[in-house]
C-alpha cells in the first residue's frame, strides 16, 4: 500500500502533467491526471448481488474549454470479464461554490464498443489538483450495474472538541480546527474492507507544544450509500503506531485507542469520535482523551466552505 502524508501548510497540489497542442491556431494546455487509489463498489440490480472490484484505473485529461476525456482501464463489473473503456469527450462545468468540476452525462456509449455498454448516467464531482485528489464519481452501465468509485486514501482537516480526562487535569476541554489540531488520513485495504486511521501532527491539550503522530490499523469498513462507516467495538482496544515508522514497528508504549466511530460521505467529509490514551504525565497518570470532530476536504478557516 502506498503511504501518503498531507502536507501540514496546505494539502499540495497534486502531480500533474501538463500538455499542449495546437488546433484551430491556438494554444491548448491540458491537464492529464491518473486516479488508482480506488476500488468500484458494484450492485448488480439484476442478480440483486454486490461485487467489489480491485484496482480499476481511471485517466482524466482536462481541457482549458472545459472538455474532459476519460479512460477506464481495468474495470471489472462482475467476475466473469475485465473491461478498457475510452470515453467521448464530454463537458464539465466548475462549481461556483467550492470550485469543483462537476458533470453529468447519459446514455454514454464507449469508443468502439457498439452498443454492448451503455453507460445511462455517469456524475462526476472531482478536485484532482490537491493531494490526496478527490473523487466523488458514480455511474451505472445497461441499467443494471450501479458503481460507486471508493478512494482507497482520504485525507481531511478537522475542527476538533478534545476533552481531557487526565487525573488531575486543569484545563480539561480544548476546541480547535485546522493545523491547531492536526490533519487525518484513512487508507482502505478494499480485499479485507479494513483500514487504518492516521492523526499527523495531532495536538490534545491547548498549551501544550506536544504533537503526536499516530496510526491504527485493522479498523473493519463497512460501505453505506454514499460513503463508508467505521465502528469497533465497546471497550476493546486497538494498539497505536508511529505513523512514520515501517509497518513493522513496535506499537508504542502505553499508546492505544478505542470507541473508534467514523461516517464518512465521499461528497462531503466525515464525522469521527474516539478515546485515546496517549502514554503518561509526569506525575505517572495514563493520558486519557475523547476526542469528537467534524472532518472535509478543505481548511474550516477557509472563506468558502468547502
Amino acid at each position: 500500500m502506498k503511504k501518503y502524508l498531507l502536507s501540514l501548510g496546505v494539502i499540495a497540489a497534486a502531480t500533474l502533467s501538463l500538455t499542449s497542442c495546437l488546433g484551430s491556431g491556438k494554444n491548448e494546455t491540458n491537464y492529464d491526471f491518473t486516479y488508482s487509489d480506488c476500488f468500484n463498489y458494484v450492485v448488480d440490480r439484476q442478480e440483486n448481488t454486490v461485487y467489489v472490484g480491485h484496482s480499476p484505473i481511471y485517466k482524466f485529461v482536462f481541457h482549458n474549454d472545459l472538455a474532459l476525456d476519460m479512460d477506464i482501464t481495468n474495470l471489472k463489473l462482475n467476475a466473469d470479464q475485465t473491461l478498457n473503456l475510452r470515453f467521448p469527450t464530454m463537458s464539465t462545468q466548475i462549481s461556483s461554490t467550492d470550485g469543483f468540476t462537476i458533470f453529468t452525462a447519459y446514455n454514454v456509449l464507449p469508443v468502439g464498443a457498439g452498443a454492448s455498454y451503455e453507460f445511462d448516467t455517469i456524475k462526476f464531482r472531482g478536485y484532482p489538483w490537491r493531494s490526496p485528489a478527490i473523487y466523488d464519481l458514480t455511474y451505472t452501465v445497461n441499467d443494471r450495474y450501479d458503481v460507486t468509485v471508493y478512494p482507497t486514501v482520504l485525507g481531511y482537516y478537522a475542527q476538533a472538541t478534545v476533552t481531557n480526562k487526565t487525573e488531575g487535569a486543569t484545563d480539561p476541554v480544548f476546541t480547535g480546527k485546522d493545523l491547531e489540531v492536526g490533519t487525518y488520513m484513512i487508507t482502505i485495504n478494499s480485499e479485507k474492507m479494513t483500514a487504518s486511521l492516521f492523526v499527523m501532527e495531532g495536538k490534545f491539550e491547548k498549551n501544550s507544544y506536544d504533537t503526536e503522530r499516530l496510526e491504527v490499523r485493522n479498523l473493519p469498513v463497512t460501505i453505506i450509500d454514499g460513503g463508508f462507516r467505521i465502528v469497533t467495538e465497546p471497550g476493546v482496544t486497538y494498539p497505536v503506531y508511529d505513523y512514520q515508522q515501517a509497518s513493522s514497528a513496535s506499537a508504542l508504549t502505553d499508546y492505544s485507542m478505542s470507541d473508534i466511530s467514523l461516517t464518512a460521505y465521499l461528497s462531503t467529509g466525515a464525522s469521527l469520535s474516539y478515546n485515546c490514551t496517549l502514554g503518561k504525565n509526569n506525575q505517572g497518570y495514563p493520558k486519557n482523551y475523547n476526542v469528537s470532530t467534524t472532518l472535509r476536504y478543505f481548511p474550516f478557516s477557509a472563506e468558502t466552505q468547502q
